[in-house]
């Protein structure tokens, strides 16, 4: 299910997962497109790549993703989500738009992992 934001820009959309978790708790992307067409194809690839990242954080968490395109050279995709009152921040630039995504992701992935293993250690 996409829906758009009016107030954040004009090239704003959030993502509702569509998973089986109550509404109250549906996880969202927003996605903010600077400098670049809104794309569906690029919308649904970001949905497929948070799939992991959606499972892992039990589908509470809202992600925001930035896609800007710099100049003719050069995308910049940055992610921030503040999970479990931790402000996470991922910033990744490439000359291709997929590869930026993946390497953001994937940091953000990383982030939220190691945030979870602090949080599950027993304290002595």
């Amino acid at each position: 299910i996409l829906s758009f934001h009016r107030g954040l820009s004009p090239n704003t959309e959030a993502i509702r997962n569509p998973l089986s978790t109550p509404a109250k708790e549906a996880m969202s992307l927003h996605l903010t497109f600077n400098n670049m067409r809104q794309s569906e194809a690029v919308s649904d690839h970001v949905q497929q790549m948070f799939d992991d990242l959606i499972k892992i954080t039990d589908n509470k968490y809202p992600f925001h993703v930035r896609l800007n395109k710099e100049g003719d050279e050069k995308y910049h995709v940055g992610i921030n989500c503040n999970f479990q009152s931790k402000q996470l921040v991922s910033n990744v630039d490439d000359a291709n738009l997929y590869k930026a995504l993946g390497k953001s992701i994937e940091s953000i992935k990383n982030q939220v992992l190691k945030k979870s293993k602090k949080l599950r250690r027993p304290s002595n």
